[in-house]
């Protein structure tokens, strides 16, 4: 006797992976998704800031509302993630200067 049993639909999906370093000296928008991935996960990383204490904030956005951050990843630090329903990414800074780092992206997407 074998059982069936299913707990959730099976959906097919794409995966993409994108990475890139970035440098910024204010609030800026790092990615944007225009083909609504159903998940995506990734990770960012401060590599350099003015100065050691400075940090870097991650948000997450759906139109302008935060849907997820990932709070203050230091030099010489990273924080990974797997956030769902957001089409922004923005990096805000602590302080005033010049910010350098790594973001890499796995976004999914339904066929």
């Amino acid at each position: 006797m074998g059982n069936n049993i299913s707990c959730c639909d099976e959906k097919e999906l794409v995966q993409d992976k994108i990475c890139s370093d970035w440098t910024i000296a204010g609030t800026e928008i790092i990615y944007i998704d225009n083909v609504s991935a159903l998940v995506s996960s990734g990770y960012v990383k401060l590599n350099s800031a003015p100065a050691a204490a400075d940090t870097i904030a991650v948000n997450f956005l759906l139109g302008a509302a935060t849907v997820a951050t990932l709070p203050a990843i230091g030099v010489s630090s990273a924080a990974a993630f797997t956030v769902g329903k957001f089409d922004e990414i923005q990096i805000v800074p602590s302080g005033a200067g010049t910010f350098i780092g790594e973001f890499c992206i796995t976004p999914r997407y339904l066929i």
